[in-house]
């Protein structure tokens, strides 16, 4: 049946990637200068082959790109290092011989040593990535079309905001979370593809349902307060910031864009107009 299941999804992969068209989640909010906000997914969807002309077309009356964090203001080796776990710990030891046995034929053809210093929610990332079809990430897709035009580019927080949110989290609960995972594959990767196709029909019910409330924040409610809703929170008086100015698009992970705390129901609730851009057929 596993067998079965894998195949089907795998034909499901091909499907998406041949149709290369995607109904981005993108809003205009009213100001006295062009003011757009856009979700992004970072792996799955080759933004420049599959999203709308009008997205680039927005984009291009901007002065400024807005994304999460600037990573040509990061320092690589610091990153590294926030990336490892603390000297006495390893992978290896938090998961157990059994479970790292799965990890080890599941990360294959790498070889699983590579990840022992690694911190569970780092390797949880690395694994969510052989789910998904390799694209390049919306993010730097962005980024390498405002660079042409020479827009201005900003972040709404640091590497070591994201970092911190995820440490925030019990190891435990990250370890769990793998666990799982090693657990199920097959359920795990239809998840993946049940996050993908969302995104690219830019349905906003079903986003919140495999982002939000999915069966990981379900196990761990911690995840939705450290990851998404107190970074929510955090970017409004910059976003605010970025509307005053003025010919700003800002892109961050769509996930942040859903329910009664994602950004459009508290800039709302701050009295902007936020309306949702439709997509005709191209």
């Amino acid at each position: 049946m596993k067998k079965i299941i894998l195949l089907l999804l795998f034909i499901a992969i091909t499907v998406a990637q041949e149709s290369q068209k995607t109904t981005p989640v993108f809003w205009k909010i009213e100001a006295e200068k062009p003011v757009y906000l856009l979700g992004t997914i970072h792996l799955g969807v080759d933004a420049g082959k599959e999203f709308p002309k009008k997205v680039w077309e927005e984009l291009n009356k901007c002065q400024t790109l807005v994304l999460e964090i600037d990573m040509s203001k990061v320092n690589q080796l610091s990153m590294m290092m926030k990336m490892q776990l603390p000297p006495g710990k390893s992978l290896d030891q938090m998961l157990g011989a059994d479970y790292w046995a799965k990890f080890e034929e599941f990360i294959k053809p790498s070889p699983a040593m590579l990840y022992k210093r690694f911190k569970p929610w780092i390797i949880q990332t690395i694994a969510a990535q052989k789910f998904m079809p390799m694209t390049p990430a919306v993010e730097m897709t962005l980024l390498a079309k405002a660079s042409e035009k020479k827009m201005k580019i900003d972040a709404l927080e640091t590497v070591d905001d994201q970092f911190n949110a995820l440490d925030a989290i019990p190891e435990e609960k990250h370890i769990d979370g793998i666990k799982r995972m090693l657990d199920d594959l097959p359920g795990t990767r239809e998840q993946a593809l049940e996050l993908l196709a969302a995104y690219r029909s830019g349905d906003l019910e079903k986003l919140r349902k495999v982002t939000i409330e999915s069966e990981d924040v379900k196990e761990a409610p911690e995840l939705i307060e450290h990851v998404i809703v107190n970074r929510n929170k955090k970017w409004i008086p910059k976003i605010e910031k970025h509307i005053k100015e003025g010919n700003v698009f800002i892109a961050v992970g769509a996930g942040h864009f859903v329910g009664e705390s994602g950004v459009i129901k508290l800039l709302e609730a701050k009295g902007y107009k936020v309306t949702r851009i439709e997509f005709g057929e191209e």
